[in-house]
């Protein structure tokens, strides 16, 4: 049987999330961040498009999403102004660039060395 984790334990992982920190923010409050932005994001992109928009983040003005093929990044970029209309609704600064960045299917590595599935 398995110990639900404690998490007012400082070992657990949801704390040590929250304590890292990255620019002042935790780690966790990052990822949550992305991951907010990834959902707006795909909701505002046609069905077809949508399901290749694997991840997005954004920095300094600059949204960045990550998809499968310059295929798709070519269509994303098309939706350019669409994203950075929705982007402006949650992120802290207006996002006033978008950067697509490509990653093929199979080489998201995680640290233990094995691929990842994004979804």
């Amino acid at each position: 049987m398995h110990k639900r984790a404690d998490t007012n334990d400082p070992n657990s992982l949801p704390e040590i999330l929250a304590q890292a920190r990255i620019g002042g923010q935790s780690l966790h409050a990052r990822a949550q961040d992305a991951w907010r932005l990834t959902r707006v994001i795909r909701k505002t992109l046609p069905p077809d498009l949508a399901p290749h928009c694997h991840w997005a983040t954004a920095e300094k003005g600059i949204v960045f999403i990550v998809t499968d093929n310059s295929s798709w990044a070519t269509r994303l970029r098309y939706e350019e102004s669409r994203i950075l209309d929705e982007a402006s609704l949650i992120c802290e600064t207006k996002p006033v660039r978008l950067r697509v960045l490509i990653i093929p299917p199979g080489e998201w590595i995680m640290p233990s060395g094995t691929p990842a599935t994004l979804g």
